[in-house]
């Protein structure tokens, strides 16, 4: 006697899983996002840190912000720069890999970019960048203390606030 599998039985199997598959792959793309969102979260707070250890150790200014192609710096940091104050040479640069709506820096006096002393400290200026997603639940703040520290918000009331606009 030979045993084996009807058609009807492959066809069920395989109707069970395609539906299990087509399930699945919306979530695993939700997943996909969410990993490079926390990625760039980390890149940036890692850029933040080295050029901060950067400036202590060469005594020197440095300035980290958004690319341009009209003007040095923009407050838009989809892309990313670090520049030394002293020689304008570009030192490092990234582009943010998340489908970010925008990335907008946000500082005390106004300045499009977050410029570090050589003592660690923020050259007189705090701020915020925000990283706003098409899925709020997405959003980051990463803020940046005078002290030169960073600090990573996910749901606020200011942030929801920054990225509706």
């Amino acid at each position: 006697m030979v045993k084996g599998f009807t058609l009807i039985e492959l066809l069920v199997t395989l109707v069970i899983v395609s539906l299990t598959c087509a399930l699945s792959i919306p979530a695993l793309s939700q997943m996909v996002e969410k990993n490079k969102v926390e990625s760039d979260v980390f890149t940036i707070t890692n850029i933040i840190q080295t050029a901060r250890s950067k400036a202590i150790s060469q005594k020197i200014f440095i300035t980290i912000c958004g690319k341009s192609s009209e003007q040095l710096c923009s407050k838009n940091w989809k892309e990313i720069i670090v520049l030394s104050n002293e020689s304008k040479q570009h030192l490092h640069g990234v582009t943010l890999k998340a489908n970010f709506l925008f990335a907008k820096w946000s500082a005390f006096q106004n300045k499009s970019g977050l410029t570090i002393s050589p003592t660690g400290y923020t050259h007189h200026q705090n701020g915020t960048l925000y990283l706003c997603h098409n899925t709020p639940s997405f959003n980051r703040a990463l803020v940046v203390s005078k002290s030169g520290r960073v600090t990573v918000k996910h749901q606020s009331a200011k942030l929801q606030q920054k990225c509706s606009k």
